[in-house]
Order: structure tokens, then C-alpha cells, then sequence
């Protein structure tokens, strides 16, 4: 039996939770921020110094070419990356999304790009 996640979809879960469960404000200025994040691989610079801010009740979507780092800055928020540089808040507060553990508890969810095959455990 195999577990199967399909296309790149992340802060439509974190905003869904927001609004269900009505602890957004609407004064509030931002309910997710990523400041200046910088994420390189040996070789490559696949996010440098980008700045993405959600405001409550706005729906985005993250447009580019292959590679060019889209579904990276979308792992660094989920915690399947650690960036060299830069910040994540949530909510006006700034948190450290080491593991994808982490971003669950924070009610960010991902949905992945490309099939992941994840074996059962028995």
C-alpha cells in the first residue's frame, strides 16, 4: 500500500485553518511572512533574498519557470529545508520551522508537487 500526494499547494491550509477556526483578525497585517529568505544547494542559489506576505483572506500563487524556486521556497515554509538566511513568521510572530512536524503544529500543510511514493511501515 502506498500513500500518494500530489500537486504544489501550501498555504491554502494554513489560511483554511485560519478562517475555520476564526483566529485571524482582520486588522492583523500579516498571518504569514518570509523575510529575506536565502536557500542555496552546492552549485546553486535557488531562492535569494525573497520576501513573500500574506495577509488574511488573500489567495496567491507563486508563478515561474522550471527551476526557479517555487516548490524550495514552498519547502523552506513547510521545514523540509532549512534556509542559510532569512525569517518566518506566522502570525506576527517569528517561528522556526525546522521539520515538517513543526509547520503541522503551526496548521501549514503541504501538498506536493510531484508523486511521492511513501512505503508502509509494516
Amino acid at each position: 500500500m502506498h500513500t500518494f500526494f500530489t500537486t504544489s499547494a501550501i498555504i491554502c491550509k494554513l489560511i483554511y485553518d485560519i478562517m475555520l477556526k476564526n483566529i485571524w483578525r482582520l486588522d492583523m497585517e500579516y498571518i504569514i511572512e518570509m523575510l529575506n529568505i536565502r536557500k542555496e544547494f552546492p552549485g546553486i542559489v535557488a531562492n535569494d533574498n525573497i520576501t513573500l506576505q500574506l495577509k488574511p483572506q488573500e489567495i496567491h500563487a507563486l508563478l515561474g519557470e522550471n527551476g526557479a524556486g517555487k516548490s524550495t521556497l514552498m519547502s523552506v515554509l513547510f521545514g523540509l529545508y532549512k534556509p542559510e538566511k532569512g525569517i518566518i513568521k506566522i502570525k506576527g510572530e517569528e517561528v522556526k520551522i525546522s521539520n515538517p512536524n513543526i509547520a503541522t503544529e503551526l496548521g501549514i500543510g503541504m501538498v506536493h508537487q510531484h508523486f511521492k511514493l511513501i512505503d508502509t511501515l509494516i
